[in-house]
C-alpha cells in the first residue's frame, strides 16, 4: 500500500510520488485520475530501483479530500503499535 500524488496519467498507468520516490502504477482505470490527485494504491511491486518503482495496482482510490497530516500521524501511531507488539516492549 502506498499513498502518493499523481504526477501524470498515461494510458493504463499513473505516475505517482509518495515523497520518497516515484512509481509507475499500472491500473486499468488510470484515466479516471488526474494530476495532483492524492491516491491510495493497493498492489504488488513488479520492479524496484532507488529511483523508480513499478506497481501492479489492484485498487486505487482518490483520497484528495483527506487530511494527509492526520493520515500520516495515524500511520505513525499504527507503526509504533506494531513495532511494540512484535518486540514485546512495555507500554
Amino acid at each position: 500500500m502506498v499513498i502518493g500524488v499523481v504526477l501524470d496519467v498515461i494510458e493504463n498507468y499513473l505516475i505517482i510520488d509518495d515523497g520518497t520516490s516515484r512509481a509507475r502504477v499500472y491500473y486499468d482505470k488510470a484515466q479516471s485520475f488526474k494530476p495532483k490527485d492524492i491516491v491510495l494504491v493497493v498492489g504488488s511491486i513488479i520492479t524496484s530501483s532507488e529511483e523508480f518503482k513499478e506497481i501492479q495496482g489492484y485498487a486505487v482510490a482518490n483520497i484528495s479530500d483527506i487530511d494527509i497530516s492526520l493520515l500520516r500521524e495515524v500511520e505513525s501511531v499504527r507503526s509504533e503499535v506494531e513495532r511494540r507488539l512484535e518486540g514485546g516492549d512495555e507500554w
